[in-house]
């Protein structure tokens, strides 16, 4: 089994695998956003856990938009892949 720096190492060098990756996180931190506003609308019954919740999907939507920034850098097109059962 691979350590996670020998994971690393071997993304780092690979082009396909990075950009891989890059994309992978961007959707994670896309629909986390998405996720967190939904949890909040539906279940935060007062101001302090509203509060919280947007903090949080704000600082999602930021690291997505430096991912996004990331892969636009390198002439990507960032695209949030979707599971088939969502």
């Amino acid at each position: 089994m691979k350590t996670s720096k020998e994971w690393w190492d071997e993304v780092k060098v690979s082009p396909v695998a990075l950009e891989d990756w890059l994309q992978k996180q961007y959707t994670g931190e896309v629909t986390a956003a998405d996720r967190t506003v939904k949890l909040g609308e539906q279940f935060a019954v007062d101001t302090k856990a509203k509060s919280i919740l947007a903090a949080i999907a704000q600082q999602e939507e930021t690291h997505a938009t430096w991912i996004k920034e990331l892969l636009e850098s390198r002439g990507i097109t960032p695209t949030v892949r979707y599971r088939d059962w969502e």
